[in-house]
Order: C-alpha cells, then structure tokens, then sequence
C-alpha cells in the first residue's frame, strides 16, 4: 500500500510540472503563430490586391488613352471650322450632326465645341446642357496651349472625365475650344467583375468612380476611418477593416486604390492560435496519458498474478457448464427434430384419415352411383341380345353404344375416387385452380344429386393458376364443399356457391352456403381440431383444421367468416403462379 501511494504522489507532482511547462510552451507557440500567420496571410493578401491594381491600372490608363487623342482628331473636321468662322444654323446643324457621329462611334459620352469664355457652341448629344467656367482648369490648358483634362459631374447622378483641345482659325489664332466626355460609368461596368472593391480619388479628395455604389461622389474622408492602423472603410452601413494598396494617376491627377478584406488575416491568426492550443492540450494530453499509463501498467503489474490463477479456474469452471449445456442443447435439437417428424406424420396420416372418411360418408350416394350405371348396363346388354337374335343390328350396336358410354361414366367416377384417396405428393407446383375446382365437384358429385342442391360455379378471370398441389387443394376445396352441404341440410337452401379469382399477386377460391351461417362466439374455434358443431356421429371437427394447416403449408391462408346475406363463405388465398412468372392474369 505504501509503496501504490508513493506511485500516486509522484503521478500528481509531475502532471502539475507538465501542466505548467505546456502552459509556457502553448503562450509561446500562440504569440509565435499568430504573428507567422499574420504575416503569411497579410502578405498573400497584398500581392492579390497588387495583382489586381496593376491589372485595373492598365485597363483605366487604356480607357483614357483612346479618348485622349479623340478632341484633335474631332478638330480637324472641316465642318467644326465652318462653325468657327460662320456660325450660322446650317453650319451648326451639319457640325452636330459630325459630332454626333464622332460620339457614337468613338463611345464618348459626349462631344461639345464650346466658345473660349465656356459657352457651348455645339452640343453634340445633348448630355452636356450647362456652359462650363472659362476660369476652369480644362479652358485654362487650353488657353496655355495644352490638353485640357478635368472630371466633371453632372445631374442628377452623371460623371465624365473631360479632355478638351483648342481650336484655331485661319489666321492661327485660337477661336475656341472641342472637349470630349468620357463615361466613368463604362468603367465601373469594367469594375464590376471583380470581387474586390475598387475606387479612384480625385486631388479633392472625392471620389469619382467605384464599383461600390455607395461610395461614388462621396468624400473620401466619409468612407473611411483609421484607428490603431487599421484602414476602415463603411460599407453597407458597417466599417468594416480592409487592406489598401494605391497607385498614382499623374497624368489624370487621380489615386487608384484596390482593397481586400482584413477578415482573412484574423482568421489566420486565430487558426494560428487555435493550431497552437490545440498542440498543447494534445502535448498536455499525451504527457498526462505516457505517465497514467506507466501508473497503470506498475499497479496492474501486481494484480496480474492473482488474477490469473483466478481466470484459470473460471475459465475451467466455465468451460465445463459450457460443455455440460451444448450437450443438453444437442439433446434439445435432437428431441425437436423427432417431435417435427412425429407431428408431421401425423398431420399426413390425419389428412388421409380425412379423405377417408370424406369417402366414408360419401359411400351411400356412391353405391348408388355406380349400381345405377350397372343396372342399366345389364339392361342394355340383354336388349342387344334379342336384337341380335332378332337381326336387328342398328338398335344392337345402339344399346352397345349406350353400354360403353355407362363404363366410361364408371371409369370416370373411379378415376376421381382414386385420386382423391391416394397420398399427395408434397412437393408444390403451379396447378389450375378450374381443374381443382372441378375434381373436386366430380368427387361430391352423387352426393350433389342426393341432396338435390345445385352448385354454381363462377371463374371470374380464366385460366388462374396457383402454387399448390392439386390432390391436396382439391381435399380443400372438398372439404369446404361438404362442410356447405352439412350447413345446407337444416334449412330449406339448395345452393352451394364457388367462386374463383384473381387479386394481383393472389388468387382466391371462395365457397359459400346459404345455411345460419358462423355464430360470433364461434369465429375464433372453426380452425381449432376436433371443434365442431354437427350433431354427434356427423364428424370429427378435423376436417377445417386439416384444410387450414393445408393451405398454411401452400404459403397461403384460409379465413372464414358470415355472408351479410347469410350463410357463411370460407375464403382461401393462394400464391398466383402467373405473379412469380411475371406474366399477366387471364
């Protein structure tokens, strides 16, 4: 015992040390990491948003390039120079119209020609409306002889960033002033393909074009905070942190910024310090678990001895129940097996009884079946002879004729008495439900006349089969027959109905008395055997049961219950043989 707490103490004084060098270890690695990933995704982040300003950068000084050259080019129609010396009308109208031209096709927003004190001479599609300032820095380049550049607004919500040339007369002096607009508009439709804001700042500090609506014409100073240097900009009603990067535009007197979000810098650095935290647990986790495991293998160490000669002995005293149990289970099986044969014997030989005594009772209608047959027979027979004596062949091969339709009619009845009372064979088949139907009928048939009860048949769909066997179904189908007739006799009802059909996947017999039918009490018994309720010496009551257990051994099942017209109909549903071959009923 001493010596286990010694162990323990010692397992604790270590954990503790290690918790606090993982401790010193995790602050290090989080300091460390995040400024690591920081950098990494700051610097990542820079050189895309470079990319992008120098790409951006191209395509405006592109743009602006193009409509640089645009006002000279436009000057040196000679229709701008017939308004400058003859303004009239018609000069004003085919220098319009030139204009107009040079606008759609260059995709200007506008040309104008103007006087040198700013008023318009010429407007070419009508965006411009108001005279420009002549002390403004675009006619002011022109009076020095340079190209004139300036960003203008327009309302309600127009801007246009002009270049504007001077125009000289005849005598070379200068008369006045082209100016071309171009659309920033096109320009931030260029914009508006990139997923990272873009803007250009004027030397005022507004800027004039974005792909940010919101930003557009605003102050820039609005826009944007700095605090603890971090470059905010508003956007969507919320500051959010960006990374900028900037170039100057000398030449158009504008700053072109990209910005990319900041969110991925935080995110790596968090990720930095969840990776570091996640590493000192793990490290804190494996050197707690090194040493418990150690813990655990000295003290299991001193108990492994005793438990081993303790699972030697269970095991041994286990193995021999073990043993002692699969012979009683082998035993089990062994009684199982003898009792399912024994049971299964006599079910077969309960069946045969069955037949028999279905033969039995039917012995009276048949003695008189067949002396009939034999009566007549011998009548015949004595008619052909005087006949014969008499030389009267034609009425002697007549009463021959009538002599053997009588054996056949004998052939016939000894035919069906023999199937029906041999054994069947158990091995299931695909058999005709009609031809069942009608075995069955043929066997019953004296006992049919004796009772004078008419049976209807009705097949519903033709030529319905079903998995079955045939002797057995048609023990069924007989049993339920005569079980109707029994239930015929008390009252005056002459019919037996059958009934035959297909249901999809099922097909169905269904056989119906007119008798009282099946009392309440009584649904829940007319399976059981040797339940029956016939006067006594009428029968065993086995003959429901046999036919049940029949059609369960056919995968099928047999219900019987009261008509709402009377009497009572025993139904039994059988596999369809055309449903498993996929073929179509009928």
């Amino acid at each position: 015992m001493a010596s286990g707490s010694a162990l323990v103490r010692r397992y604790r004084r270590n954990l503790f040390a290690v918790t606090g060098l993982v401790a010193l270890l995790s602050a290090g690695g989080v300091a460390v990491g995040m400024q690591i990933a920081g950098a990494a995704a700051e610097s990542a982040l820079e050189q895309s948003v470079q990319e992008v300003l120098l790409v951006q950068e191209q395509v405006l000084n592109g743009l602006m390039e193009k409509f640089r050259l645009l006002p000279n080019l436009v000057g040196r129609n000679p229709k701008i120079f017939n308004v400058l010396e003859d303004p009239s009308e018609k000069n004003i109208a085919a220098a319009q119209l030139a204009i107009r031209h040079d606008a759609a096709m260059s995709g200007a927003l506008d040309i104008v020609l103007l006087r040198l004190d700013g008023s318009l001479l010429v407007r070419g599609t009508g965006v411009v409306t108001e005279p420009f300032e002549p002390t403004s820095r675009l006619l002011s380049a022109v009076r020095q002889g340079r190209l004139g550049r300036k960003a203008i607004q327009f309302p309600p919500n127009e801007r246009a960033y002009a270049f504007a040339s001077g125009l000289r007369d005849g005598g070379g002096s200068l008369a006045g002033a082209i100016a071309v607009l171009v659309d920033l508009a096109n320009l931030e439709q260029i914009w508006s393909l990139s997923r990272l804001p873009i803007l250009v700042v004027d030397q005022e500090g507004t800027i004039l074009a974005s792909n940010r609506a919101e930003w557009r014409t605003m102050p820039l100073e609005k826009v944007q905070n700095h605090t603890s240097g971090i470059t905010e900009y508003v956007f969507e009603g919320e500051a959010r942190a960006y990374v900028e990067m900037s170039r100057a535009l000398p030449g158009l007197e504008w700053e072109l910024r990209v910005l990319a979000e900041a969110a991925p810098i935080a995110r790596a650095r968090l990720g930095a310090t969840a990776v570091a935290l996640l590493a000192g647990l793990v490290l804190a986790v494996s050197f707690a678990y090194l040493m418990r495991r150690r813990l655990n293998l000295v003290q299991k160490s001193r108990t492994d001895k005793a438990n081993s000669l303790r699972l030697e002995r269970l095991v041994r005293d286990r193995t021999k129940a073990l043993t002692l149990t699969n012979k009683a289970l082998e035993q089990e099986v062994e009684h199982h097996k003898l009792t399912g044969s024994t049971l299964r014997k006599t079910q077969d030989e309960l069946i045969q009884t069955g037949k028999l005594a279905a033969l039995g009772q039917m012995s009276t209608a048949l003695s008189h079946e067949f002396n009939q047959p034999l009566a007549a027979t011998k009548s015949y027979a004595d008619n052909a002879i005087l006949f014969l004596e008499r030389n009267r062949q034609r009425e002697a091969a007549e009463n021959i004729r009538l002599i053997s339709k009588m054996a056949d009619r004998m052939a016939v009845i000894s035919r069906h008495l023999r199937n029906f009372g041999r054994k069947p064979k158990t091995r299931l088949s695909s058999v005709s439900v009609e031809a069942v139907v009608d075995d069955a009928i043929e066997v019953l048939s004296a006992r049919l006349r004796e009772q004078d009860v008419e049976i209807t048949v009705q097949h519903e769909v033709p030529g319905v089969l079903a998995i079955a066997g045939h002797v057995r179904l048609q023990q069924v189908v007989v049993n339920l027959i005569s079980n109707a007739l029994d239930a015929s006799e008390p009252v005056p009802a002459n019919s037996v109905q059958v009934i035959t059909g297909d249901a999809g996947k099922k097909v169905f017999i269904k056989v119906r008395d007119f008798g009282p039918g099946i009392a309440p009490e009584h649904l829940g018994q007319v399976f059981d055997p040797f339940f029956t309720t016939k006067d006594p010496g009428r029968g065993l009551g086995l003959g429901l049961s046999i036919s049940y257990n029949i059609v369960k051994d056919f995968g099928g099942q047999l219900s019987g219950q009261s008509h709402p017209d009377g009497g009572a109909v025993f139904t039994v549903e059988l596999e369809s043989a055309r449903a498993q071959e996929g073929q179509p009923a009928g």
